[in-house]
């Protein structure tokens, strides 16, 4: 009888579950909101498909079709035929395989390419953490490091450009990874104790636990940030949907925040943050903040709620955290958490001020060892032949992008953009142009075509369309240039530019037009280049009219 109880309480759970995931998918899935929903109820879907709809973000059900789910999901189950994938669970499978996006890049559906190129060179490995370093040899020569904005970049966008910034260079990593079948999750601190900055990097799941890797190198858990890691106070890392386990800090959104500090340092505890009011009661839901306190100023690291008790539970490595806590009505509190003399709990009791004050913000933390760690020395592999299948790698992408250089070709579309003149600001505006041309990377060709279309074009046309495509290329960020998607999406940007020229040529100089409509106008860059400038459009062109101030009004 109890377990005839147990049956029917989880099935209206799972009942309920569903009904969330299908108004969702109503709320934010647009014209694609009906193939989903019939997709998702369907008998015939796998739990794979409902798993992935269950926990996809507004983000994602605002893109992804049910076609691109389905091929996903078959692609990734294709990986299960690797002579490694058998070491590891479906729960380890659904949660660090399955997923077709890592983090806050823009959706792109890179699964069938990265398997193709890289099932060839993992197909007869045994040994995950050998198929693992294969993988990071791939993505060395796909990209380096080198730091951009702080709009993360897709794997395709990536492999165009040929570099991008520490959390781009995981995104890519964590893409090809489960390409292949080999389980990931990506990792990091918010902020180092000891210095403004903070890291993202991988974690890649092994029959002996979680262990992360870098830059590429002959085994795993070495890479220039390990002693780093031995000073950290937070280390973190993700999953995709809701994951149990021990290391779990909390359940948000889509996904898990877990703790991987233990996998750095011997020295952590879990620490026990205690909230409460002034009557010395637990105060449920309050915002704790930890910050980071170092020479370089306090910043915020993480922010957590108190749980029923009043607690937050954090596993915490050695070093000083300012702590705030807060909840209206119950008021404010603050205080120093020093871990270095193995403290573990703090109690901080809310009052109604919100001031600090007679704080004593000197911080300390750990000096990194320098011992090499204890325990077991971590497998080498490609013994002797390493260093080399490194450097081959990168003289590879070296190689590739090199190619990607037409320097002569873009010169002369230049002249034909902007005339010829004897003056020092022509050379000097053309040498500008010239470097962003020489970092267009895959989309070098994309480009030229368009520019070769427009010499099709007739007199004052062809002109004004050579000068706007040339506008676009010295005004927009590398990124954006690299990430849109073809010469096909690049020549209706062009055209929509030339015909809003046109209309409005009489009443906004050129210089106000270039800088203003096709210069990016905000901080950071555009907005993702995906082609959206064409269905965008097709949406307001009627809402222009002869009269700016009229059009403005009508668009708003």
């Amino acid at each position: 009888m109890k377990n005839k109880y147990i049956i029917i309480i989880l099935a209206a759970v799972s009942f309920l579950y569903c009904d969330q995931t299908g108004d969702r998918i109503k709320k934010y899935s647009g014209k694609n909101a009906k193939s989903l929903t019939e997709l998702y109820n369907s008998a015939d879907t796998s739990d794979y498909i409902k798993f992935i709809l269950d926990y996809s973000s507004p983000n994602d059900l605002a893109v992804i079709t049910s076609d691109q789910i389905k091929k996903n999901v078959d692609l990734a189950v294709k990986t299960k035929e690797f002579k490694y994938a058998g070491l590891y669970d479906d729960e380890i499978f659904r949660h660090f395989v399955l997923p077709f996006r890592i983090t806050q890049e823009p959706f792109e559906d890179w699964r069938e390419r990265f398997y193709n190129e890289i099932s060839p060179l993992v197909k007869d490995v045994e040994d995950i953490e050998e198929a693992a370093i294969l993988v990071n040899l791939w993505a060395e020569e796909q990209m380096t490091y080198k730091p951009t904005h702080g709009k993360d970049q897709a794997p395709l966008t990536t492999i165009k450009r040929g570099y991008g910034r520490c959390e781009e260079m995981m995104i890519i990593y964590m893409a090809a990874a489960r390409s292949v079948g080999i389980p990931v999750r990506s990792a990091g601190t918010p902020l180092w104790n000891f210095t403004d900055s903070n890291h993202a990097w991988i974690e890649v799941w092994t029959p002996e636990g979680w262990k992360y890797l870098g830059e590429p190198a002959d085994r795993l858990n070495s890479t220039w940030f390990t002693k780093t890691t031995e000073r950290a106070s937070i280390i973190t890392s993700m999953a995709f949907g809701y994951y149990d386990g021990d290391d779990v800090i909390e359940k948000t959104g889509n996904s898990t925040r877990m703790s991987s500090i233990k996998y750095y340092t011997k020295s952590w505890d879990r620490c026990i943050i205690s909230i409460d009011d002034s009557s010395s009661m637990p105060v449920d839901g309050a915002t704790v903040v930890l910050y980071a306190v170092s020479w370089g100023g306090i910043f915020p690291m993480m922010e957590l709620k108190s749980d029923k008790s009043g607690q937050v539970i954090i596993p915490m490595g050695k070093g000083s955290v300012f702590i705030t806590a807060y909840k209206k009505d119950a008021g404010f509190g603050y205080s120093m958490f020093d871990t270095v003399e193995g403290e573990k709990n703090i109690r901080i009791e809310l009052g109604k001020t919100t001031e600090i004050k007679d704080l004593d913000l000197n911080f300390r933390f750990q000096i990194a060892s320098a011992e090499k760690p204890e325990g077991k020395t971590e497998k080498k592999y490609f013994e002797g032949k390493f260093d080399l299948m490194k450097d081959k790698a990168a003289l590879k992408r070296k190689d590739r992008l090199n190619n990607y250089k037409r320097t002569s070709e873009f010169a002369s579309y230049y002249l034909k953009s902007m005339g010829f003149s004897d003056n020092e600001k022509f050379y000097s505006q053309e040498k500008e142009y010239l470097d962003k041309c020489d970092i267009l990377g895959g989309n070098t060709d994309e480009f030229l075509k368009v520019y070769k279309r427009i010499d099709s074009e007739s007199g004052k046309i062809r002109q004004d369309k050579y000068r706007i495509l040339t506008e676009i290329i010295r005004n927009w960020d590398d990124k954006e240039l690299c990430e849109i998607p073809d010469s096909s999406a690049l020549k209706t940007v062009v055209d929509i530019l030339y015909e809003g020229r046109q209309k409005f040529r009489k009443s906004i100089p050129d210089t106000t037009f270039y800088k203003n409509v096709i210069a990016p106008t905000w901080m950071g860059g555009q907005v993702v280049q995906n082609g959206w400038q064409k269905e965008f459009y097709s949406l307001i062109k009627d809402l222009r009219s002869s009269s700016i101030k009229t059009t403005v009004t009508d668009v708003i």
